[in-house]
């Protein structure tokens, strides 16, 4: 009973509860030992259940992810001639045009944009086997790339689900500590940021779906023609021939929103585990050109102050300090706000056109890359 004489030295003035009394006491450590020791276990057993029998990783549904990513790779990979490709997360995805670029200047294209939960690592070994000399990279990584380090790039609910359940192969090839946070990650990942009933019935949901046999990848993607048809965005399956996101055709400003950019967030050493500087390499190692910019965001009047124009040099001089030219401007890279969706990252289709005239612009800035050629392969 020492718990219950630390309880009471705590409490003098306050009765003690009468549910701690006896049996009920009793009853009450069960509980908790079940709660602790009970629910992780059966967590183990749902989600590599998942794992083992559907292939594919419980809790976070990330399998337009990869209906995407197959996609723009099977167009890459049909092109025999110089291509350019372009880079990002989702501000890549909604907001660059590969067909506008494809048309304009001459050069097959693809936008291998999809979503910035996939680490820099990652992007290099899917691109690893698409690349041929001679090929150019645009590459808008969005600001959380520079800032984040490879265990937290790794460590996402996304990509930890995405390389579970689709790339094995991947994990196979990073060394045992990633490998575990990446395994360990469905059983240890925090509760969402929503009111505690809604997260209990998806999370319930789940289980019942692992133990029905809902789980599986078949299953989900009938969900996610479902979606598609419905109109909606986020399920690989709305991309153009170019892998270009379509669903944001027509779409107009969904509701204000003050998703903006905080320089006090971006305080830290830029790449300071070396992802970036890596990535290059890796593009001089496979003799292509890589030309980076900044990803197209919302505007706001604060990123004219003399604090942004300093937090936006200091992304062009990290360039410049790699041997790498830079020479995309902060201000081309502001979309208008009626043109973005519900996403400081996500323009409207006009958006996306004002972001990728500017793209080209710079291009043709750029002599050696010799952007006019006489036939496009398709």
């Amino acid at each position: 009973m020492i718990l219950k004489d630390r309880f009471n030295q705590l409490f003098k003035n306050t009765p003690e509860p009468k549910a701690i009394e006896g049996n009920k006491y009793r009853l009450y450590v069960i509980i908790c030992f079940l709660c602790f020791v009970f629910f992780p276990i059966k967590n183990i057993w749902v989600n590599y259940r998942i794992i083992a029998i559907d292939g594919r990783s419980p809790r976070v549904r990330i399998d337009w992810v990869y209906h995407a990513l197959n996609h723009k790779e099977k167009y890459a990979k049909s092109i025999n001639s110089r291509k350019i490709v372009l880079l990002s997360g989702s501000s890549g995805l909604f907001g660059l045009s590969a067909e506008q670029i494809e048309k304009e200047t001459g050069i097959p294209t693809v936008n291998f944009a999809v979503n910035a939960g996939l680490t820099v690592d990652y992007l290099a070994w899917k691109l690893a086997p698409i690349l041929k000399e001679g090929d150019i990279i645009i590459m808008a990584p969005e600001y959380n790339y520079y800032y984040k380090n490879k265990v937290q790039q790794i460590s996402t609910d996304i990509f930890t689900s995405y390389i579970i359940s689709y790339d094995p192969k991947y994990l196979e090839s990073l060394n045992l500590i990633y490998q575990a946070l990446i395994l360990l990650r469905p059983v240890t990942s925090k509760v969402p940021d929503l009111d505690l009933i809604n997260f209990a019935s998806k999370y319930i949901q789940n289980d019942l779906d692992a133990i029905t046999g809902k789980s599986g990848k078949e299953e989900v993607k009938k969900g996610l023609i479902k979606t598609f048809e419905a109109g909606k965005c986020y399920t690989g399956l709305s991309l153009n021939l170019n892998g270009d996101e379509t669903c944001n055709i027509g779409n107009k400003n969904k509701a204000p929103f003050k998703d903006t950019i905080n320089a006090e967030e971006y305080i830290e050493e830029i790449d300071k585990t070396g992802e970036i500087k890596d990535f290059i390499q890796f593009a001089k190692e496979k003799k292509v050109t890589l030309i980076p910019i900044y990803p197209g965001i919302k505007y706001e009047p604060k990123y004219l102050t003399e604090k942004y124009h300093k937090f936006f040099a200091k992304i062009a001089q990290f360039w410049r300090d790699q041997k790498v030219i830079f020479t995309d401007k902060p201000e081309d890279s502001f979309i208008p706000g009626d043109e973005m969706l519900e996403s400081r990252y996500h323009p409207t289709d006009q958006g996306r056109k004002t972001r990728t005239t500017k793209v080209i612009k710079l291009l043709e800035n750029m002599p050696d890359l010799d952007l006019i050629t006489p036939t496009k392969t398709k």
